[in-house]
């Protein structure tokens, strides 16, 4: 799980119908890069997203800080690392379920 991740596609459920969108589409360049002292760093388009907190328990991966907390089921290879769950909590939308976020290590 250590190191930098860049999201390749989303795919979710919307409002019944299964799609997948490329990461460029989804709102540009995302990246994640989990550090060995328990801190994530998200970054869009190069810019710092900040800081949050990240726990695994098992295959659930935990990002948390003040404001929120989002729980993942997770599985992670040497090249791939993919984030299930409910996305309609992400976005605030019932709408969006099932979904999936694939990311490629740099």
């Amino acid at each position: 799980l250590l190191g930098s991740w860049k999201l390749e596609s989303i795919t979710a459920t919307v409002n019944g119908i299964e799609m997948t969108i490329p990461g460029e589409q989804s709102g540009g360049d995302m990246r994640l890069t989990f550090k060995e002292n328990g801190k994530v760093e998200t970054t869009l388009n190069g810019e710092s997203g900040g800081e949050a907190n990240y726990t695994v328990a098992g295959n659930t991966l935990t990002i948390s800080d003040e404001d929120m907390s989002m729980s993942f089921e997770f599985s992670v290879n040497s090249k791939t690392l993919v984030l299930s769950g409910n996305f309609g909590e992400i976005y605030g939308e019932e709408s969006i379920t099932n979904g999936r976020m694939t990311f490629k290590k740099l």
